[in-house]
Formats: structure tokens, C-alpha cells, sequence
């Protein structure tokens, strides 16, 4: 889908809905929600993505998902 990209990033904010506190992730979904029912798993807050293009083009984006309607 493009060609020369050298490096590929992304990682996830995720809000506890335990304490309100935001943190990023480096995988989806983190490692404690690997036991719930995928329907019932929150979506990210955000997704940050860097890709890195052999030309030395970087770009960084930010996507902001929607709430999750099945939960």
C-alpha cells in the first residue's frame, strides 16, 4: 500500500476504568484483557501511529477512536 517504508510504529491510549489514569501501550489489548470476551474489550482512547519512510519522511498521526457500542 506504500512503498519505501522503513519503519512502522503504533501504540494505543488506554484509560483505566478502574482510576481514570491514561497510559500508552505498546500492544492491543493489553495482556489483562487478553481473558474478555473481545466484544466486551474497551477500544483505545487514541492511536498514535509513526511510519518512517527510506527518504527520511516521517509521519505521525493520531486517530481517536469511537466508544465501543456493544458495551
Amino acid at each position: 500500500m506504500l512503498d519505501g517504508v522503513e519503519a512502522f510504529q503504533a501504540r494505543y491510549l488506554f484509560q483505566d476504568a478502574n482510576t481514570g489514569e491514561y497510559r500508552w501501550l505498546d500492544r492491543w489489548p493489553d495482556a489483562n484483557m487478553t481473558a474478555t470476551p473481545v466484544l466486551l474489550q474497551p477500544l483505545p482512547v487514541s492511536i498514535e501511529v509513526d511510519i518512517r519512510l527510506e527518504d527520511g519522511q516521517v509521519f505521525h498521526r493520531f486517530f481517536r477512536t469511537v466508544a465501543n457500542p456493544w458495551l
